[in-house]
This record gives C-alpha cells, structure tokens and sequence, in this order.
C-alpha cells in the first residue's frame, strides 16, 4: 500500500475542503462582524464625549499625511471627520478648526500649545506633549487659511470632507488665551463601510455553512473508516509494505 492510500492520507483529504471552506468564511464573519461593531448601521466610528483640557492655548493634532482620498470615496464613500466641542469650567467660548500643516505651524509659532501624540477612538485615549511658549495667540477665527472651522459659546462642530494633504486639527480658545476645557468628541464616517461589512457578514456565514456541512460529513465517514481499518487490517499492510 503506498502512502497515499494509507487512511490518514484520505481522512486529511476529505477533510480540506470542507475544513478550508469554513476557516474562509469564519474570517469573513469576524472581519464583517468587527467592522459593524466598530462602525454601527450608520458607518460612523466615533469616541463619544470626553473632557479635554489644557493650561497652553491650543491642542493641536500630529500632522496627518493623507493620501489617495478618492481611491477610498470610490469604494466606502466620502469619509468625513466629524469634530465637536462644548465649552466646560469657565471658558468662554471655543473653536475647533483643520488647517495645512504648514499653515497652523506658522500660526502657532512660537506660542505655548499641547501636541497630541497618541489617538485611539475605540476605546477613547488621548496623550500629548506640552510646549513652552507664549500663552497668548491671535484670534483663530481671525484667520483665512482654515480649511474648516467653528466657534461657539454652547458647542463647535465641524464636519470636513477628508481630502488629500496634510493637515493639523486644533481646538482653542476662540479668543486665543491660554488655559481652557471642553466636552469633545471626535469619529469618522465612511458612509458604504457598514454595507460591506454586512455583505461580508452575510457571505461568511453562508461560506461557513457550505463548509461546515461536507466537513461534518466526512468526519462520519472519516470515523467509519478507521473503524474498519482495525489492528488486523493495519498489521496485514504493515507486512504488505
């Protein structure tokens, strides 16, 4: 008997395809399942309210280098940053705002700012680092370079359709001076990701029925087989061989 017919031989080969099929589609029900929990219905991924405060006048993000924005759009639709802020403990009003890189740096030359080091929306978690400098700036809402903007006493919002580029998002005082503390929030909304994420849920889990039943089947024959393939029969093709 040549090892190809041996029993475990058979036994791996009736096992892979249905096997393969249902690892295939188990992946496709964690990867769809995942991205709907992140994202919800609705395509948005969002941190939900949480107090930021600093003693500088400005929180400014790391510059983002982004790229091959209509590739995305294309495919998950126009993602959008969604940023929102509400004034807390005295300030009096705020601004949140994205400028070019290039354009906030200018800006805040010099002037004493906390720079976020590390984001993470789900769960929502937040470090930076502070820079001495002076505690005044001008105005923000003074200047023309902002891609997006919004001031409020009660609350900020913006909504800016992510585009090619590299930007800085940065919340304020809406007069400049240092030391404030708002309610913020901030997500991004993909608007077709929760459809693929379905479609991929869905498709899993019929990919992992289709393979989960010929897998079950050829385990039973499986364990008929090597029932039949007893210690008589196993010692006879020991001698065979």
């Amino acid at each position: 008997m040549t090892p190809q017919e041996q029993p475990g031989t058979r036994i791996v080969a009736r096992l892979l395809p249905g096997g393969s099929l249902a690892l295939f589609g188990s992946l496709l029900v964690l990867a769809g399942g995942g991205l709907l929990a992140a994202f919800g219905t609705d395509g948005r991924l969002a941190s939900g309210p949480h107090l930021l405060s600093t003693p500088t006048s400005a929180i400014v993000s790391p510059i983002a280098s982004i790229k091959h924005t209509s590739d995305v759009a294309a495919v998950l639709g126009q993602p959008t940053l969604r940023l929102s802020a509400a004034p807390v403990q005295g300030t009096t009003g705020v601004f949140v705002g994205v400028g070019r890189a290039a354009d906030v740096d200018r800006y805040l030359a010099g002037v004493a700012i906390e720079q976020v080091t590390s984001l993470s929306v789900d769960p929502y978690s937040l470090t930076g680092i502070r820079h001495s400098g002076r505690l005044n700036a001008a105005p923000p809402t003074a200047q023309h370079f902002w891609v997006a903007q919004a001031s409020s006493t009660r609350k900020a919002e913006i909504n800016w359709k992510i585009r090619d580029g590299q930007y800085r998002v940065v919340v304020m005082n809406t007069n400049g001076h240092a030391g404030f503390a708002t309610t913020s929030a901030i997500g991004i909304a993909t608007p077709n990701i929760a459809t693929y994420a379905i479609a991929g849920l869905l498709l899993g889990l019929l990919v992992a029925g289709r393979g989960t039943v010929p897998l079950i089947r050829a385990t039973g024959r499986s364990r008929i087989s090597a029932n039949a393939w007893g210690p008589t029969t196993r010692r006879a093709a020991a001698r065979t061989l």
